[in-house]
């Protein structure tokens, strides 16, 4: 398994290069084969990342209109981010590198 520090260097580099959002996705589908998702992934993905973090929201508090949510790295697949939008988040916030928080 590939440490977080690793992760972390091959964005650092793909950041720094022209266009490297797409040699970031080349990667991702040709050398780590982790895209595209199968449709069971994403299926199975809905759950984990959208319906069981939203039911901790919905325990802890019924009114998530007032609160903020911040994410670190939505991935390509945006699911917790639009769960989050649909059960009524008031406020989303995405950490970009080098930009803050957005």
């Amino acid at each position: 398994m590939v440490t977080w520090q690793t992760k972390s260097l091959v964005q650092r580099i793909f950041s720094s290069l022209p266009k490297g959002e797409y040699w970031n996705y080349l990667c991702q589908r040709y050398i780590t084969k982790g895209l595209p998702i199968s449709y069971d992934k994403f299926v199975a993905d809905v759950g984990s990342k959208v319906y069981e973090p939203l039911n901790v929201f919905m325990e802890r508090d019924k009114n998530l209109s007032s609160k903020v949510y911040f994410e670190f790295g939505a991935g390509w697949d945006l699911l917790a981010p639009i769960g989050v939008s649909l059960a009524g988040m008031g406020y989303y916030a995405k950490y970009l590198r080098g930009g803050g928080i957005h």
